[in-house]
């Protein structure tokens, strides 16, 4: 949890993929104030995506939650360092794994601040279509406002399930995503990113 209050800024670290700096004090009695939580990670193909938000509450109770992700910190707020995984270019643009079956990664690291981020992914072939980057844009106001008038507890305790690079999986692997309702039809992935932004920020308290 990382709490606005009075511009004192500290570094924090919330994954192994991912570090920033925000701020942060701590409260009494409950949740109350706007908080700043992220998440990032770079997939199997080597490109960063992740969410930072802002989060209102009140007495507990969440009643507003923003999509800050390029703007906060002048885009230079927060961070992924990752080693990227080797891609075969002579199959195509094949993500590579050594003989142990674990990504096949470069022994130099590479950084991405948040303005570099994406939220959202581009059109390829039948796994992200044009109207599914379409459905996204026009309606992720729509599932911010979902999170509003929900309690921190039941928030938190929601389940979000992912792969070795920090990736929520799909639909079928993350039944309790679904279930909650916080979620667009065909961007699970998406939808998981903004949710563990959102604990990130109410976490830790």
């Amino acid at each position: 949890m990382k709490k606005i209050f009075k511009g004192l800024a500290i570094a924090v670290a919330s994954t192994a993929l991912c570090a920033g700096i925000a701020t942060a004090t701590a409260c009494s009695g409950g949740y109350n104030g706007e908080y700043i939580g992220h998440y990032c990670y770079a997939n199997e193909y080597n490109s960063v995506y992740g969410m930072i938000v802002k989060v209102t509450v009140e007495n507990n109770i969440i009643t507003k939650v923003e999509d800050v992700t390029h703007s906060y910190g002048d885009g230079k707020a927060f961070s992924c360092t990752y080693n990227p995984i080797v891609i075969d270019y002579s199959q195509g643009y094949v993500p590579t794994r050594d003989e142990h079956g674990n990504w096949l990664r470069t022994e130099e690291s590479v950084t991405v601040y948040n303005e570099g981020w994406h939220t959202v992914s581009d059109p390829q072939g039948d796994d992200w279509t044009a109207d599914m980057k379409e459905e996204w844009l026009e309606k992720e106001n729509w599932l911010l406002q979902q999170y509003e008038n929900k309690s921190v507890a039941d928030i938190l305790a929601i389940k979000v399930y992912y792969d070795e690079n920090g990736e929520p999986y799909k639909q079928a692997d993350n039944a309790a995503l679904t279930d909650s309702g916080l979620v667009l039809s065909g961007a699970t992935q998406g939808s998981g990113r903004l949710l563990i932004a959102v604990q990130d920020a109410l976490k830790n308290k």
